[in-house]
């Protein structure tokens, strides 16, 4: 569909007696295609509502959405697959322009490289969702009588629950690029 056509589409109305739950459906994801279209143009989303029919821009940015995500459900296995496998190739590329660079001592290099590789981590489901604590587990020696032990661990316990809550609400500063 060339980008004139897209930009000058305007809203299909049925009438009820015509409609059916198909001509509902199909005619709802056109109406996301051609606002996903648009959007890829550059135009905001109150101009896509407006050329769409959709009632506001927050509305019609959610039906592209939607659409989107119905789209990669509906993607074949085969199809996946392949898309992860090219996502995987472009990382290998880049990661390569990089590796001279890196074995060389070239602290950006190594930092491009040690994101790719995160990353490659992360499309191969080798690291689960907000796994990043890297802190090895600690060991601790509990000695003494039985009142002590129980009061060593109580204080242990009291510890690790401030240092957690310390954790939570700690600010949160965004990655250096």
């Amino acid at each position: 569909m060339g980008s004139a056509a897209v930009r000058t589409a305007e809203p299909v109305r049925l009438r009820p007696a015509q409609r059916t739950d198909d001509d509902i459906e199909v005619h709802a994801q056109d109406r996301a295609y051609t606002a996903h279209q648009l959007r890829l143009g550059g135009v905001d989303w109150t101009e896509i509502a407006e050329r769409t029919g959709y009632l506001d821009g927050r509305i019609a940015s959610m039906a592209v959405t939607a659409w989107l995500q119905k789209i990669a459900i509906e993607q074949a296995p085969g199809q996946r697959r392949g898309a992860l496998q090219l996502e995987l190739d472009r990382l290998d590329q880049i990661q390569a322009a990089f590796w001279d660079l890196t074995l060389a001592g070239d602290y950006h290099a190594a930092e491009v490289v040690l994101k790719i590789v995160g990353r490659r981590c992360t499309i191969m489901g080798f690291d689960p969702p907000g796994d990043t604590d890297l802190t090895p587990p600690r060991t601790v020696l509990v000695t003494g009588s039985g009142e002590q032990h129980v009061a060593t661990l109580q204080s242990l316990i009291a510890e690790t629950e401030a240092a957690r809550l310390a954790d939570e609400h700690a600010p949160r500063l965004a990655p250096a690029r």
